[in-house]
């Protein structure tokens, strides 16, 4: 039966023990029964088998006797299952919020965490670059000085002549400019803090 949107079920059956006997495959309070057996009215929840009430004949009347008692009994007990229903879903609806704010509260965690570790690697990119520079400078240092000493040690060759060694010095210097970071670009890798836009 249903009261308002809330499904109630009931049982009508013999009141205790009583013979038994199997009709078209199913077992059924014989036929034979007197019609002075008491008779049970039991109101389930629409799901499961739990009782929420039951009446019976008894010496306070038949079940007859008592259908405007049982009518407003199923009555209130749909309208508490209703009410019940409600807080269910309240409380449902409460558990998925909850739920689902706690996932997107992991997701923000999850992408803070991937964001500082791509700001650490990219700063760690810029640190190698630094060095790089460094040991590019220092190289090409090295080669802007050996210039002058290899001039210097070769001016007494009278196998060497000036031409040569002056091609020789405008080789090496482009050599030096190619190796210095500031003059090939290669330190701009490392001149600005990185940045999650800049990929």
């Amino acid at each position: 039966m249903t009261i308002g949107q809330t499904t109630l079920r009931t049982t009508l059956k013999v009141a205790g023990k009583h013979r038994m006997e199997r009709v078209s495959g199913y077992m059924r309070p014989a036929r034979d029964l007197p019609a002075t057996t008491p008779l049970m009215l039991q109101l389930h929840r629409s799901y499961g088998r739990e009782i929420i009430m039951t009446w019976q004949d008894d010496d306070g009347g038949k079940l007859e006797s008592k259908l405007s008692e049982i009518v407003a009994a199923v009555i209130v007990a749909g309208e508490r299952e209703f009410r019940e229903n409600l807080r269910k879903d309240e409380e449902r609806l409460e558990k998925e919020r909850i739920e689902r704010e706690a996932r997107e509260a992991e997701e923000r965690a999850e992408r803070e965490r991937q964001r500082l570790a791509r700001i650490a690697e990219l700063n760690q990119m810029r640190i190698d670059a630094l060095l790089e520079s460094g040991k590019l400078m220092r190289q090409a240092a090295e080669l802007r000085a050996l210039i002058p000493q290899v001039r210097e040690a070769l001016s007494s060759h009278a196998d060497v002549d000036s031409q040569s060694l002056g091609e020789w010095e405008a080789w090496a210097r482009a050599e030096a400019d190619k190796l210095d970071p500031v003059l090939s670009g290669q330190i701009l890798q490392h001149l600005r803090a990185p940045t999650l836009d800049q990929e």
